[in-house]
């Protein structure tokens, strides 16, 4: 009877259990209910309070939406002929960007005009007052003379990291031989001097580099020629030699030495100039076409390199410094043009390179090629003590350049830390 009672109490216990636990599940839910209700009221304070100052504020988001939407539209419709650059954005201070930028047509932001040096900064510290300099000028005019325009062409040449690309294409944007383009037409095929096709898309005369090959130095101009150039007369082309400050180029080939081979480090050991344990300059050995040569140091590869042209070479040529072809892209583009008797495009404005003249495989990493906007800002800027070179390579480089050759160019050793 005990487990019959003690069960029987047991089950009357259970039904009295779940009226309670309802009747707490309700008075639960009536607290949520009302919790939210607060919230809901809350909420709908501030979100009315919001709404009617966004309403305030509408026409001012309007403008600028307004002012987004055609922005992107002139920038879809107003490339220049070269597909380049895009327009200036509305909410930059146009009279504060130098004028390439307008003549270009690029989109600046606010971000980025505030990073780009001024023009007196350029002068200051990169590129002088005195304008650019074109070197070698006084042989044009031998150089129209001997050369009929029909057989005249301009190609480039150039140590590594110098600016071939660009010089290149702003030549074959803007110039032409007249006589060329009336004998063979603007896009053709480039013709030998007896009329004969041999290469693509050169009929205008702006070659890609000189027959000889534009890193090749120039004391190998009359003992090789590239694929396409074997049937070239040399002399019919006018070699425009890029040159680039020493401290500057040393740094640029750290990070990408092509065919030039040295020990040295990008994060570290570089430019590597001298061997503090043997006690003598480390060497470098560059790879011309299959052909190796030595040099002392990468301050005598600057050196040699350009004292075949400037010292060494008697023929028609022109050295345009790597700086000049960033800040006065249209002057040096005009100067080298006119001296083969060529003539600038009237058919359109002048065409800028706004992105990275590099491309394709070859040209170190995509990140560090710079447009004409990062270039701007990355080059117009004062170089800083001893250009970063630890104290040996920064001694080194005072005494193995040329001091002839950098005065000639306007080119300064750094300050000292």
């Amino acid at each position: 009877m005990s487990r019959f009672t003690s069960k029987s109490k047991s089950r009357r216990q259970l039904p009295r259990r779940v009226p309670r636990r309802r009747r707490g599940s309700t008075f639960a839910v009536w607290q949520c209910l009302i919790a939210l209700l607060i919230i809901a009221i809350v909420f709908n304070t501030v979100f009315f309070s919001w709404l009617q100052d966004y309403h305030a504020k509408l026409p001012q988001k309007t403008t600028k939406l307004w002012s987004k939407l055609r922005s992107k539209f002139r920038k879809e419709t107003n490339e220049n002929v070269s597909g380049a650059g895009d327009v200036i954005a509305d909410n930059v201070a146009l009279n504060k960007l130098p004028f390439q930028f307008t003549e270009a047509h690029i989109n600046v932001t606010e971000e980025q005009a505030k990073a780009l040096p001024s023009w007196e900064q350029v002068q200051d510290y990169v590129v002088g007052h005195k304008g650019p300099i074109v070197y070698g000028k006084d042989r044009c005019e031998a150089f129209r003379n001997a050369i009929p325009g029909v057989e005249r062409n301009i190609g480039c040449s150039g140590m590594f990291n110098t600016g071939t690309n660009l010089v290149t294409q702003l030549l074959k944007e803007n110039c032409l031989i007249p006589e060329r383009v009336e004998a063979y037409g603007m896009e053709g095929p480039f013709h030998d001097p007896q009329g004969k096709p041999i290469g693509p898309g050169e009929a205008h005369g702006m070659r890609w580099q000189v027959p000889w090959g534009k890193h090749v130095p120039a004391q190998y101009r009359t003992l090789h020629a590239t694929k396409y150039a074997t049937k070239i007369w040399k002399e019919s082309v006018l070699a425009v030699v890029t040159i680039r400050h020493p401290y500057d180029w040393m740094k640029s080939m750290c990070k990408n030495h092509y065919t030039a081979y040295w020990p040295h480090n990008e994060h570290g050991l570089c430019p590597n100039l001298f061997n503090r344990k043997k006690k003598d300059l480390v060497p470098v050995e560059v790879k011309y076409d299959g052909s190796k040569v030595p040099y002392s140091s990468l301050a005598d590869l600057w050196n040699n390199w350009y004292q075949d042209y400037i010292i060494n070479s008697t023929f028609p040529f022109l050295v345009v410094r790597f700086e000049d072809l960033q800040f006065y892209a249209k002057n040096v583009t005009t100067q080298i043009c006119h001296c083969a008797g060529g003539v600038m495009r009237d058919d359109r404005p002048f065409t800028y390179i706004v992105n990275s003249a590099k491309q394709g495989p070859g040209h170190g990493k995509v990140e560090d090629r710079t447009g004409m906007v990062a270039a701007w800002i990355k080059y117009g800027q004062p170089m800083p003590p001893q250009n970063g070179f630890n104290d040996v390579d920064y001694n080194t480089a005072k005494q193995e350049l040329d001091a002839k050759i950098m005065e000639q160019f306007g080119y300064r050793h750094p300050d000292p830390v």
